[in-house]
């Protein structure tokens, strides 16, 4: 599924790679112990995203809990190597109508160390398309590394499949995901 969706990606983490190339972390500068100190200014992760609907999705629509957790490996920061974030949100849903654009909060627990960044999307917009659900949220870090940089997220999950949501229903997600942080 991950090499599947990983092309569409491509775009996306050019775009990033080259803003990241042009600031004063990525060029040629202090040494790698002096940068460590040094503030971020933008962060690339790429990873996936799993988790459940609580009640599983059907074809009736129905007041259901969205609750999942995201992993990322990141690059173009020398103090951030990866990263996890879990997330929750509540909506009337079924496998034929979740949005998934809820306003959402996400702490990211950040590899290595102990920091964290809080970030608070309150714009998301859903595309279906060629079988898949891209999921874009737009937002800022309101607390913790990077307060006050914008954030952008990028879940790709494959359209519910509509035998699963017969019966018991779909219970799970997976798909691919992509965090970018500017301006931190």
């Amino acid at each position: 599924m991950r090499e599947r969706l990983l092309p569409l990606f491509a775009p996306a983490a050019a775009a990033c790679l080259a803003l990241m190339a042009l600031s004063p972390t990525a060029s040629a500068g202090p040494p790698p112990a002096a940068r460590a100190h040094t503030a971020l200014t933008s962060l690339l992760c790429t990873g996936e995203a799993t988790g459940t609907y609580d009640p599983p999705l059907t074809h009736t629509t129905r007041q259901t809990t969205v609750a999942g957790t995201e992993d990322y490996d990141c690059v173009g920061n020398v103090l951030i190597t990866a990263g996890t974030g879990t997330f929750s949100v509540t909506q009337d849903a079924s496998c034929t109508s979740l949005n998934l654009d809820v306003p959402n909060h996400v702490t990211y627990h950040w590899n290595p160390g102990t920091r964290s960044s809080s970030v608070s999307f309150p714009h998301t917009n859903v595309v279906r398309a060629n079988g898949l659900v891209a999921v874009t949220s737009t937002g800022t870090v309101t607390s913790g590394l990077g307060k006050g940089a914008s954030a952008n997220r990028v879940v790709v999950l494959p359209e519910p499949d509509l035998t699963a949501c017969s019966g018991d229903g779909l219970e799970d997600f997976n798909g691919t995901a992509t965090l970018t942080i500017l301006g931190l």
